[in-house]
């Protein structure tokens, strides 16, 4: 066993245990064969036979965090990078995926814009729109208050049309 009343210097400063304190601060790697634990197990651990790494509170990153040499990428901002498609499960169904080569977006469930604003049915397909349906600004416009419809050119019908409130 090494006592040492004071402070514990291997070359000066290549090692060192503060007595105050009993913190550690090293110049080199450390190396070991068994697990590295701080605090306990559930806090934070480093599995010696895997590398995998618990960590029982959130990261919190000032950089970025690569997964699997740069094949997903978290900035500091939020953004996210994928070098393939982005897919978000529950389980092991798929509910959302981005897909990398096409851009396409595929959702299990409803798509919905701004709460309410607009939403395509998962269930039926249906689209609903909170505001008017415009098409090139005005060339074809469905209020949303009145339900009427304005058509800058011509129709073409290939039906009848029938009128529910009034005779054409």
């Amino acid at each position: 066993a090494i006592e040492a009343k004071g402070d514990l210097k291997i070359n000066t400063d290549k090692f060192v245990v503060t007595s105050s304190s009993g913190d550690i601060s090293t110049e080199g790697s450390i190396t070991g064969k068994k697990d590295l634990i701080i605090k306990d197990s559930n806090t934070f651990k480093v599995f010696s036979d895997s590398g995998n790494v618990k960590i029982g509170g959130h990261v919190d990153l000032t950089s970025y965090l690569s997964i699997n040499s740069d094949n997903c990428l978290i900035a500091d901002t939020g953004a996210i990078t994928a070098k393939n498609s982005l897919t978000i499960k529950s389980g092991a169904t798929q509910k959302f995926k981005v897909d990398h080569t096409s851009g396409s977006i595929t959702a299990e469930g409803d798509v919905t814009i701004a709460t309410n604003k607009f939403t395509v049915s998962a269930t039926t397909g249906d689209v609903t729109q909170a505001g008017d349906l415009t098409i090139a600004t005005d060339k074809f416009t469905v209020s949303a208050t009145t339900g009427d419809v304005e058509q800058a050119g011509d129709l073409t019908v290939g039906g009848g049309i029938e009128s529910i409130n009034s005779i054409l």
